[in-house]
Protein backbone atom coordinates (compact mmCIF):
# COMPACT_ATOMS: atom_id res chain seq x y z
CA UNK A 1 0.00 0.00 0.00
CA UNK A 2 1.68 3.30 -0.99
CA UNK A 3 2.38 5.77 1.87
CA UNK A 4 0.00 8.39 2.74
CA UNK A 5 2.41 10.65 4.88
CA UNK A 6 6.59 11.85 4.60
CA UNK A 7 8.90 9.67 6.25
CA UNK A 8 10.11 10.68 9.98
CA UNK A 9 12.84 12.71 9.53
CA UNK A 10 13.57 16.45 10.75
CA UNK A 11 12.55 18.15 7.48
CA UNK A 12 9.15 16.08 7.57
CA UNK A 13 8.46 16.89 11.39
CA UNK A 14 10.03 20.85 10.25
CA UNK A 15 6.88 20.20 7.38
CA UNK A 16 4.26 19.85 9.96
CA UNK A 17 5.37 22.90 11.91
CA UNK A 18 5.35 24.98 9.05
CA UNK A 19 1.50 23.72 8.35
CA UNK A 20 0.27 25.00 11.64
CA UNK A 21 1.36 28.37 11.28
CA UNK A 22 -1.18 29.07 8.78
CA UNK A 23 -5.11 29.01 9.74
CA UNK A 24 -6.63 26.20 10.82
CA UNK A 25 -8.77 25.92 7.55
CA UNK A 26 -5.95 26.20 5.68
CA UNK A 27 -3.87 23.90 7.58
CA UNK A 28 -6.51 21.31 7.39
CA UNK A 29 -6.68 21.81 3.57
CA UNK A 30 -2.83 21.54 3.34
CA UNK A 31 -2.71 18.31 5.17
CA UNK A 32 -5.38 16.38 3.11
CA UNK A 33 -3.96 17.51 0.08
CA UNK A 34 -0.55 16.10 1.37
CA UNK A 35 -1.84 13.63 2.30
CA UNK A 36 -3.82 12.63 -1.31
CA UNK A 37 -0.66 13.63 -3.39
CA UNK A 38 2.29 11.40 -1.02
CA UNK A 39 -0.34 8.67 -1.95
CA UNK A 40 -0.27 9.44 -5.40
CA UNK A 41 3.88 9.89 -6.02
CA UNK A 42 4.68 7.83 -3.15
CA UNK A 43 8.69 8.05 -4.44
CA UNK A 44 8.42 12.15 -5.42
CA UNK A 45 11.32 13.67 -4.32
CA UNK A 46 9.48 16.86 -2.19
CA UNK A 47 11.42 19.60 -1.96
CA UNK A 48 9.80 22.90 0.21
CA UNK A 49 10.15 26.64 -0.13
CA UNK A 50 9.06 28.37 3.39
CA UNK A 51 8.20 31.97 2.77
CA UNK A 52 6.72 34.46 4.99
CA UNK A 53 3.15 33.93 3.01
CA UNK A 54 3.46 31.09 1.05
CA UNK A 55 4.30 27.48 1.66
CA UNK A 56 5.35 25.69 -1.47
CA UNK A 57 5.80 21.89 -1.48
CA UNK A 58 7.31 20.49 -5.05
CA UNK A 59 6.80 16.84 -6.06
CA UNK A 60 10.25 16.11 -8.34
CA UNK A 61 11.07 12.83 -9.56
CA UNK A 62 13.25 11.55 -7.11
CA UNK A 63 16.47 11.41 -9.39
CA UNK A 64 16.91 14.23 -11.47
CA UNK A 65 14.98 17.56 -12.78
CA UNK A 66 12.89 20.43 -11.42
CA UNK A 67 9.08 19.61 -9.45
CA UNK A 68 6.10 18.77 -12.22
CA UNK A 69 3.62 19.82 -9.59
CA UNK A 70 3.82 22.28 -6.35
CA UNK A 71 1.31 22.79 -3.57
CA UNK A 72 1.25 25.81 -1.98
CA UNK A 73 -0.16 27.23 1.11
CA UNK A 74 -1.41 30.95 0.76
CA UNK A 75 -2.94 32.77 3.99
CA UNK A 76 -6.39 32.35 2.85
CA UNK A 77 -6.71 29.47 0.43
CA UNK A 78 -4.45 26.29 -1.18
CA UNK A 79 -3.31 25.93 -4.48
CA UNK A 80 -2.25 23.21 -6.86
CA UNK A 81 0.06 24.23 -9.98
CA UNK A 82 1.09 22.00 -12.51
CA UNK A 83 4.69 23.24 -13.59
CA UNK A 84 4.49 22.71 -16.94
CA UNK A 85 0.96 22.86 -17.71
CA UNK A 86 0.88 25.68 -20.31
CA UNK A 87 1.41 21.76 -22.33
CA UNK A 88 -1.43 20.04 -20.91
CA UNK A 89 -4.50 19.35 -23.44
CA UNK A 90 -7.27 20.77 -21.04
CA UNK A 91 -10.22 20.78 -23.04
CA UNK A 92 -12.67 21.28 -19.85
CA UNK A 93 -10.55 24.84 -19.38
CA UNK A 94 -10.01 24.11 -15.77
CA UNK A 95 -6.63 25.16 -15.17
CA UNK A 96 -5.73 28.58 -14.60
CA UNK A 97 -3.12 31.32 -15.19
CA UNK A 98 -2.18 32.91 -18.31
CA UNK A 99 1.35 33.04 -17.81
CA UNK A 100 4.01 31.32 -20.52
CA UNK A 101 4.34 28.16 -18.42
CA UNK A 102 1.97 27.21 -14.89
CA UNK A 103 -1.45 26.30 -14.38
CA UNK A 104 -2.84 25.50 -11.55
CA UNK A 105 -6.20 25.06 -9.74
CA UNK A 106 -7.55 25.98 -6.33
CA UNK A 107 -8.52 23.77 -4.02
CA UNK A 108 -11.52 23.11 -2.14
CA UNK A 109 -11.78 22.88 1.46
CA UNK A 110 -11.69 19.06 1.46
CA UNK A 111 -9.18 19.24 -1.34
CA UNK A 112 -11.39 16.66 -3.30
CA UNK A 113 -10.33 18.01 -6.83
CA UNK A 114 -7.52 16.00 -6.35
CA UNK A 115 -9.55 12.78 -6.67
CA UNK A 116 -11.53 14.48 -9.31
CA UNK A 117 -10.63 11.96 -12.20
CA UNK A 118 -10.38 14.81 -14.90
CA UNK A 119 -7.90 16.56 -12.47
CA UNK A 120 -6.04 13.31 -11.99
CA UNK A 121 -5.86 12.33 -16.08
CA UNK A 122 -3.89 15.80 -16.49
CA UNK A 123 -2.05 14.83 -13.59
CA UNK A 124 -0.66 11.63 -15.41
CA UNK A 125 -0.61 13.79 -18.71
CA UNK A 126 1.70 16.17 -16.97
CA UNK A 127 3.84 12.72 -15.58
CA UNK A 128 4.34 11.86 -19.45
CA UNK A 129 4.84 14.93 -20.56
CA UNK A 130 7.77 15.36 -18.05
CA UNK A 131 8.84 11.62 -18.77
CA UNK A 132 8.62 10.87 -15.00
CA UNK A 133 7.25 8.67 -12.71
CA UNK A 134 6.76 10.11 -8.89
CA UNK A 135 6.40 6.63 -7.96
CA UNK A 136 9.88 5.43 -8.14
CA UNK A 137 11.89 6.43 -5.02
CA UNK A 138 12.45 7.50 -1.29
CA UNK A 139 10.02 10.16 -1.18
CA UNK A 140 12.60 12.25 1.09
CA UNK A 141 11.13 16.00 1.96
CA UNK A 142 14.20 18.54 1.54
CA UNK A 143 14.05 21.58 2.64
CA UNK A 144 14.76 24.32 0.26
CA UNK A 145 14.14 27.33 2.60
CA UNK A 146 12.82 28.24 5.53
CA UNK A 147 11.54 30.55 8.26
CA UNK A 148 13.37 29.28 11.23
CA UNK A 149 17.06 28.64 10.13
CA UNK A 150 18.30 28.84 6.73
CA UNK A 151 19.98 25.73 5.32
CA UNK A 152 22.39 25.99 2.42
CA UNK A 153 21.84 23.05 0.02
CA UNK A 154 24.41 20.46 0.38
CA UNK A 155 25.59 21.19 -3.49
CA UNK A 156 26.04 24.36 -4.89
CA UNK A 157 25.69 24.71 -8.40
CA UNK A 158 28.47 26.16 -10.62
CA UNK A 159 26.15 27.89 -13.06
CA UNK A 160 26.66 31.30 -10.99
CA UNK A 161 29.98 32.05 -9.59
CA UNK A 162 30.46 32.59 -5.93
CA UNK A 163 31.22 36.46 -5.72
CA UNK A 164 30.32 38.97 -3.32
CA UNK A 165 26.91 40.00 -4.63
CA UNK A 166 26.11 43.36 -2.31
CA UNK A 167 27.88 46.41 -3.88
CA UNK A 168 29.73 48.32 -1.47
CA UNK A 169 29.52 51.84 -0.65
CA UNK A 170 29.71 54.57 -2.84
CA UNK A 171 28.72 51.45 -5.64
CA UNK A 172 26.02 53.57 -8.12
CA UNK A 173 22.87 51.33 -8.38
CA UNK A 174 22.91 49.15 -11.78
CA UNK A 175 19.95 49.68 -13.68
CA UNK A 176 18.92 48.15 -17.07
CA UNK A 177 21.50 50.45 -19.07
CA UNK A 178 24.60 48.21 -17.26
CA UNK A 179 22.45 44.84 -17.70
CA UNK A 180 21.81 45.66 -21.28
CA UNK A 181 25.44 46.02 -22.16
CA UNK A 182 26.51 42.84 -20.35
CA UNK A 183 23.84 41.10 -21.63
CA UNK A 184 24.96 41.72 -25.46
CA UNK A 185 28.21 40.48 -25.08
CA UNK A 186 26.63 37.00 -24.97
CA UNK A 187 26.22 34.53 -28.42
CA UNK A 188 23.05 35.72 -30.07
CA UNK A 189 21.98 37.84 -27.75
CA UNK A 190 19.60 40.57 -28.47
CA UNK A 191 17.64 43.35 -27.14
CA UNK A 192 13.72 42.80 -26.97
CA UNK A 193 10.33 43.19 -24.64
CA UNK A 194 8.74 41.18 -22.45
CA UNK A 195 5.40 41.94 -21.14
CA UNK A 196 5.93 45.42 -22.00
CA UNK A 197 9.23 45.72 -20.12
CA UNK A 198 12.98 45.65 -21.41
CA UNK A 199 14.72 42.46 -22.04
CA UNK A 200 17.15 40.43 -23.45
CA UNK A 201 16.71 37.61 -25.47
CA UNK A 202 18.20 34.63 -27.05
CA UNK A 203 16.57 32.76 -29.94
CA UNK A 204 13.84 34.80 -29.33
CA UNK A 205 13.63 33.53 -25.57
CA UNK A 206 13.61 35.92 -22.78
CA UNK A 207 16.73 35.02 -20.24
CA UNK A 208 16.26 38.59 -18.24
CA UNK A 209 14.00 41.23 -18.15
CA UNK A 210 12.80 43.93 -15.53
CA UNK A 211 10.16 42.40 -13.68
CA UNK A 212 6.33 44.51 -14.20
CA UNK A 213 4.70 42.29 -11.75
CA UNK A 214 3.01 44.76 -9.31
CA UNK A 215 4.43 42.10 -6.52
CA UNK A 216 7.76 42.76 -7.70
CA UNK A 217 9.96 45.56 -6.18
CA UNK A 218 11.05 48.73 -8.15
CA UNK A 219 14.39 48.12 -10.04
CA UNK A 220 14.01 43.95 -9.71
CA UNK A 221 15.61 41.84 -12.81
CA UNK A 222 14.10 38.48 -13.39
CA UNK A 223 16.73 36.45 -14.41
CA UNK A 224 15.65 32.29 -16.21
CA UNK A 225 17.70 29.44 -14.02
CA UNK A 226 16.65 26.38 -12.83
CA UNK A 227 14.91 25.78 -9.20
CA UNK A 228 17.91 24.43 -7.78
CA UNK A 229 19.93 27.50 -8.67
CA UNK A 230 17.71 29.68 -8.20
CA UNK A 231 17.76 28.14 -4.05
CA UNK A 232 21.19 28.26 -3.78
CA UNK A 233 21.31 31.71 -4.68
CA UNK A 234 18.53 32.96 -2.31
CA UNK A 235 19.94 30.93 0.64
CA UNK A 236 23.42 32.57 0.04
CA UNK A 237 22.00 35.99 -0.32
CA UNK A 238 18.49 36.59 0.78
CA UNK A 239 19.11 40.06 0.49
CA UNK A 240 20.15 39.89 -3.40
CA UNK A 241 17.80 37.48 -4.49
CA UNK A 242 13.91 37.03 -3.41
CA UNK A 243 10.77 35.73 -5.01
CA UNK A 244 6.99 36.38 -4.42
CA UNK A 245 3.92 34.42 -4.70
CA UNK A 246 3.74 34.87 -8.35
CA UNK A 247 6.81 34.00 -9.52
CA UNK A 248 7.40 31.15 -7.25
CA UNK A 249 6.17 28.78 -10.08
CA UNK A 250 8.29 29.78 -12.33
CA UNK A 251 12.44 28.89 -13.18
CA UNK A 252 14.08 32.05 -12.05
CA UNK A 253 15.10 34.19 -9.96
CA UNK A 254 14.39 38.07 -8.84
CA UNK A 255 17.80 40.22 -8.38
CA UNK A 256 17.45 43.44 -6.47
CA UNK A 257 19.69 45.45 -8.76
CA UNK A 258 20.57 48.01 -6.14
CA UNK A 259 22.25 45.06 -3.80
CA UNK A 260 24.05 43.35 -6.74
CA UNK A 261 27.69 43.81 -8.08
CA UNK A 262 27.97 44.21 -12.01
CA UNK A 263 30.62 41.57 -11.82
CA UNK A 264 27.48 39.19 -10.35
CA UNK A 265 25.01 40.43 -12.58
CA UNK A 266 27.36 38.97 -15.89
CA UNK A 267 27.90 35.54 -14.16
CA UNK A 268 23.46 35.34 -13.67
CA UNK A 269 23.23 36.53 -17.42
CA UNK A 270 25.34 34.09 -18.59
CA UNK A 271 23.47 31.63 -16.21
CA UNK A 272 20.36 32.81 -17.48
CA UNK A 273 21.58 32.54 -21.26
CA UNK A 274 22.78 28.94 -20.98
CA UNK A 275 19.56 27.74 -19.24
CA UNK A 276 17.43 29.20 -21.70
CA UNK A 277 19.77 27.93 -25.26
CA UNK A 278 19.93 24.81 -23.48
CA UNK A 279 15.97 24.45 -23.87
CA UNK A 280 16.01 25.36 -27.28
CA UNK A 281 15.00 22.79 -29.80
CA UNK A 282 17.80 22.12 -32.18
CA UNK A 283 16.94 22.89 -35.74
CA UNK A 284 16.38 19.56 -37.97
CA UNK A 285 18.37 19.52 -40.63
CA UNK A 286 17.40 19.71 -44.29
CA UNK A 287 18.53 16.19 -45.67
CA UNK A 288 19.66 16.37 -49.80
CA UNK A 289 17.75 14.51 -52.44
Amino acid sequence: MAPTSVRDTPDAAYLERAIARYAPEVAATGRLALRALRARFPGARVPVYERRRLLAIGFAPADRGSPIFSLVLYPRWVRFFFLEGVGLDDPEGRLEGDGRQVRSIRLDDEAAILDDPYVTGLMRKAQALANADLRKGKGDVVFKMRLETTAKPATRPHAVSKRSHAPGLGRRTLDFDAVRALGLNLAGAEESTAYGSPALKVGGQMFACIAVHRSAEPNTLVVRMSFDQRDALIADAPETYYLTDHYVGHPCVLVRLSRVRKEAVGDLLQAGWRFVSAQRKPARRRTKR
